[in-house]
């Protein structure tokens, strides 16, 4: 079980070590498409509701499958135009695309409700908008969340029946909050989650410029000797990571 930031920072390294995030992303919505298919063949009708992350890419490529398969499949997308790489997954699609008032119409007791509403990296509690959808979302006996439940960890939140989540389990999840848990892998090497990377930059924190010095952090650095490379090299480093005072302590012929 890992913490949600260990998950966007694996997704920057990757990107980095030269993976592409699209060939993820179609990892993730065939596993989907497979879990879907055998755990809820019963179903009369996939309707997937859809934000506009990375979580509704997962969900655009698993309607496109099983759309392409015969099945009954319908999306709802919820907000503002998908970002680049889940339109690129979008464009896959070639099923019906409903309002959200379909969720009123639809027999509740029939459907699955595939949620990729909101996904790991939301901030804060989710807005009205997405609020009422997770409020009408919860009224479907059937639901499937996928990576993690809309609002996981927030007052508001999706109370679905399963999770599928990818590589891992994320800290907090229980069934309580998730349902019946479902961890699948999409392709991320044990190479990507023991290098370092751009995505450690993410650990950082964010700085507020009001401060004064020595508010930033405070560092002393003891070395030196014939060689006093390490130790500026090390105060360098901490000024480069937000420290704003940083003293170093080496011998009088270090100095220059």
């Amino acid at each position: 079980m890992r913490d949600i930031k260990e998950f966007q920072i694996l997704d920057i390294n990757a990107a980095n070590k030269g993976y592409d995030i699209f060939d993820l992303m179609m990892n993730a919505g065939k596993k989907l498409a497979k879990h879907i298919q055998t755990n809820f063949p019963e179903s009369d009708l996939f309707l997937f509701v859809c934000g506009k992350g990375n979580n509704a890419g997962d969900g655009y490529i698993a309607a496109s499958i099983l759309h392409e398969e015969g099945s009954n499949v319908k999306i709802i997308n919820i907000g503002q135009k998908p970002k680049s790489i889940p339109s690129k997954a979008l464009k896959l699609y070639q099923g019906e695309i409903v309002q959200p008032s379909f969720l009123n119409e639809v027999s509740k007791e029939s459907t699955l409700l595939v949620d990729c509403l909101l996904g790991s990296g939301i901030k804060g509690e989710p807005r009205k908008s997405y609020s009422k959808m997770i409020e009408k979302i919860n009224f479907f006996p059937k639901i499937l969340s996928v990576d993690v439940p809309s609002g996981f960890m927030k007052k508001t939140s999706v109370e679905p029946t399963q999770t599928i989540t990818f590589h891992d389990l994320k800290t907090g999840m229980t069934t309580e909050t998730c349902g019946e848990i479902f961890v699948v892998d999409i392709g991320i090497t044990k190479g990507i989650e023991e290098c370092c990377g751009p995505g450690e930059l993410k650990l950082f924190p964010k700085f507020d410029s009001d401060k004064h010095k020595g508010q930033n952090g405070k560092v002393a650095i003891i070395g030196g000797g014939d060689y006093a490379g390490a130790p500026s090299l090390a105060g360098m480093g901490a000024y480069r990571a937000g420290v704003d005072l940083v003293h170093i302590f080496v011998p009088e012929n270090n100095y220059d």
